[in-house]
């Protein structure tokens, strides 16, 4: 019977084992009982998905060949999907935020921690790792995300990157709102904080009437608890691993009143129709936050994604509006200065060298990642490579080290590419600050090396660069008055 199953596989793909178990009932005119029995014994080029939890003693299989191919993951999410699994909803709400997410917002998707016969998000990700389906990358912050494999989801780095920025973002404006319109205690709202044992991307108490409640003469607060989804036409899968949030608390004894909100861009039919059913306060960015706010939010990510995706000259106009706009969030944002910075020092390295500029650009060499800040082809001669650092305090002797490392892997990558290695090669470190003298000391060692060039820049060497420039005086302006 193995070569029936090895034929249904073949044709079909990757399948669930009750689909094939009702093939073999249906064609072979044999009993459940039979047909699972033979299920089981599969063996030769039939493999079971091992130590992967499926719902109902469902299990999933494939032929060897088929094992981490494209067809592979598909028919594994559809699957996952089809059986109401949890790890369906949050391979779908991945698919539905770009692909990558931080594991901040990963820890949002499954619970955390006290779900009693439930799986906790912890286990999810390690089942996924397993077979590769999610990959664990950090960015030159060492802040650590989660990726699906590009077999399944093949999002760029640059798209990646805004969705990331519009994520964080929309998160500081809708904590911004909660504050100021008296939704819970003002200095008690947290990002991605626990709530009974799930983590959320807003959560603070309320002391609003319907959700307190007195005991021994002591107000206890409720408590308001959001996650955003900040992308249009969200669909019923992607939202349904926060009904199971939902639905598991309301399940646990002895938990506080709580208001659960949901909100995005926009939702399918689907969508806000489960939503509603199940009680979900869920709600669009012009209708949360006023139709002028909502629009400012999207202009700033439009235009963030705009300067990402295409550096060719003078952004700095697009990046002091957006500035202006993010600010009003006050250091909530200071992780998109950083990134602004960024689009500022592409600029400026487009305008010195008319090259091809990256922002972002991920490298692997053997296993080995580094993300790559500002990465400029000039010509057919060399790459200018920046690192940046949009700090307040100055850079130490220790973030120095961790670019000397960063370093040694870039250089390596470069020279394994037969094009590349007869390239000068030229690294920088630009930063809104200034150097620790530990930090210039070391800076002061690796400018000695024969193989490349080592330059450092704090910020007012930026600035004479760019008021020297007649095309750069924007620049200037936007640094002095943002970043000093």
């Amino acid at each position: 019977m193995s070569s029936f199953i090895e034929s249904y596989l073949l044709t079909n793909g990757p399948s669930l084992s009750s689909d094939i178990k009702s093939e073999l009932v249906s064609s072979k005119k044999i009993s459940d009982v039979a047909a699972r029995k033979q299920i089981s014994r599969a063996n030769g080029d039939v493999f079971h998905l091992r130590n992967f939890t499926f719902p109902k003693n469902e299990s999933f299989l494939y032929l060897k060949d088929q094992y981490q191919s494209p067809q592979f993951y598909k028919n594994l999410y559809e699957a996952l999907i089809k059986v109401n699994s949890i790890t369906g909803y949050v391979l779908s709400v991945m698919d539905c935020l770009g692909g990558k997410v931080s594991i901040n917002k990963f820890n949002t998707f499954a619970p955390f921690e006290y779900a009693s016969k439930k799986i906790l998000i912890n286990k999810i990700k390690e089942q996924l790792l397993s077979i590769d389906f999610i990959q664990e990358d950090c960015n030159s912050k060492d802040e650590q995300f989660l990726q699906l494999n590009p077999l399944f989801n093949s999002t760029t780095r640059a798209i990646s990157i805004v969705h990331e920025e519009k994520q964080l973002l929309s998160v500081i404006a809708v904590e911004d709102f909660f504050k100021k319109n008296s939704f819970g205690s003002f200095n008690k709202v947290e990002q991605y904080g626990n709530f009974s044992g799930y983590i959320w991307d807003i959560t603070c108490p309320s002391y609003l009437l319907p959700f307190r409640k007195l005991s021994n003469k002591k107000i206890i607060p409720g408590f308001l608890v959001a996650d955003i989804l900040p992308e249009k036409n969200i669909t019923e899968s992607q939202v349904r691993y926060f009904i199971e949030k939902i639905e598991n608390l309301m399940h646990k004894k002895n938990i506080r009143p709580f208001l659960p909100f949901l909100i995005g861009e926009h939702f399918s039919e689907d969508a806000l129709t489960l939503l509603r059913e199940k009680g979900v306060c869920v709600s669009v960015f012009d209708n949360l936050l006023g139709k002028s706010t909502a629009d400012l939010l999207r202009e700033i990510i439009l235009t963030m994604e705009e300067c990402k995706s295409k550096i060719t000259g003078d952004n700095s106009e697009k990046i002091e509006k957006i500035l202006k706009g993010i600010l009003t969030y006050e250091g909530r944002a200071i992780n998109l200065k950083g990134s602004l910075f960024e689009m500022l020092v592409a600029n400026i390295t487009y305008n010195l060298t008319k090259g091809f500029v990256k922002i972002g650009k991920l490298i692997n060499l053997n296993g080995e990642k580094a993300e790559i800040d500002i990465f400029c082809e000039t010509g057919l001669s060399g790459f200018l490579i920046i690192e940046c650092k949009a700090h307040k305090a100055n850079i130490t002797r220790a973030e120095i080290e961790r670019w000397k490392n960063r370093i040694t892997l870039i250089y390596k990558w470069i020279q394994s590419i037969n094009d590349y290695k007869n390239r000068t090669v030229s690294f920088e470190y630009w930063c809104t600050s200034d150097y620790d003298k530990d930090a210039l000391d070391l800076l002061k060692t690796m400018k000695e090396c024969k193989k490349y060039q080592v330059e450092y820049k704090n910020l007012n060497d930026i600035k004479k660069i760019c008021s020297s420039t007649s095309d750069l005086k924007n620049h200037a302006k936007v640094l002095k008055e943002y970043y000093e």
